[in-house]
């Protein structure tokens, strides 16, 4: 079994792409009837909850409060992508995860027996 819990949050644009890139013919593309800003408290409280495991980057969304578990140590793939992007000029970040890197709420911390 493989899981790659992947958690990401939507992004401010998202909530007013219709204002900010217009009309879409024969659509009702609208806007978000509330903000990032409004829905942002939720996002916190959920990633406090189950124990989210990430590390903020600079094209993330604006965040009350840092991610509760450390990010997920890179291994595999990740090493290469870090390799290449760094030779590109570019920073990897570790995806925000729903996977514990340590004991969260009296859960314990993932044991990495995955086949990555």
């Amino acid at each position: 079994m493989h899981f790659s819990g992947n958690f990401w949050r939507l992004r401010e644009i998202d909530f007013i792409e219709a204002s900010v890139r217009g009309p879409i013919a024969g659509t009702n593309f609208v806007d978000w009837p509330i903000t990032y800003a409004e829905l942002e408290p939720y996002y916190t409280k959920v990633d406090w909850e189950i124990g989210l495991s990430g590390l903020q980057g600079p094209w993330d969304p604006p965040r009350s409060r840092d991610y509760p578990c450390a990010p997920m140590p890179v291994k595999s793939s990740g090493v290469l992508l870090e390799r290449a992007a760094k030779k590109l000029g570019y920073t990897a970040y570790p995806a925000p995860v729903a996977i514990l890197s340590e004991p969260h709420n009296d859960r314990p911390a993932c044991i990495h027996c995955g086949t990555v």
